[in-house]
């Protein structure tokens, strides 16, 4: 009786860590899933980060402004149009209206290629 209680035991022991086991695994493939969605909505972000940082750039070269002088037009800091430029942040969509207005183009030619 005493080795039939035993071996019940283990079996049920085994099932359970079976299933714990399971758990595991499909809680790490969920997590797997969720950093990959994570890191395609990054990577997604920086490429638009990029694009506007480059056109920003380009727009304040192509008309001969300075940082300092970007930043006193639209009333920002030097150090908001080099986060900008570098791609660090990005404007808030009221400033990219207003970056828009002062180089004479739409906000869409701004946040797109």
């Amino acid at each position: 009786v005493v080795t039939t209680i035993v071996v019940l035991i283990f079996f049920w022991a085994v099932s359970q860590e079976s299933a714990i086991g399971n758990l595991i695994n499909a809680k790490a493939d969920e997590i797997r899933a969720r950093a990959e969605l994570i890191r395609k909505k990054v990577s997604e972000s920086n490429s638009k980060s990029h694009l506007l940082s480059h056109k920003l750039r380009t727009l304040r070269t192509d008309k001969g402004l300075s940082v300092f002088e970007l930043s006193q037009a639209i009333g920002v800091s030097v150090g908001t149009i080099m986060r900008w430029e570098s791609g660090d942040t990005m404007p808030t969509w009221t400033k990219i209206v207003e970056l828009a207005e002062f180089f004479g183009v739409t906000p869409d030619e701004i946040v797109k290629r």
